[in-house]
């Protein structure tokens, strides 16, 4: 079983927005540095195991929340990843990566021919 450090760091920065919660706040909350979140929510750096239940407890959620497996999710999985990918998105931005999203597939799909 792979953790996806790609979805954690997603579920961490949109809960964070959710709860209204500046870098710098989640951060102090989670006994840790600004910089440090930063890196984690950016992808640059994967949090430890203490780091994420810190970071669950400060956004008052558990760590299942964060970790919770695709393997486990099942096949909505890649559709939460969308919807967390395109939440912060405003129309435009949306019209465009679901523009590039199909081109892409009818792209792969010609290359399988």
């Amino acid at each position: 079983m792979e953790v996806s450090y790609e979805l954690i760091r997603i579920r961490i920065r949109e809960l964070r927005i959710a709860r209204g919660l500046s870098q710098a706040q989640l951060a102090a909350k989670a006994y840790t540095t600004m910089q440090h979140l930063n890196h984690i929510e950016n992808g640059h750096k994967k949090p430890s195991l203490e780091m994420l239940i810190w970071i669950a407890g400060a956004l008052g959620v558990s760590i299942d929340t964060l970790v919770q497996n695709d393997v486990e999710k099942g096949s909505n999985s890649y559709r939460d990843l969308f919807d967390i990918l395109l939440a912060d998105c405003d129309a435009w931005e949306q019209r465009v990566l679901i523009h590039t999203l199909k081109a892409l597939k009818q792209i792969l799909r010609d290359e399988k021919r």
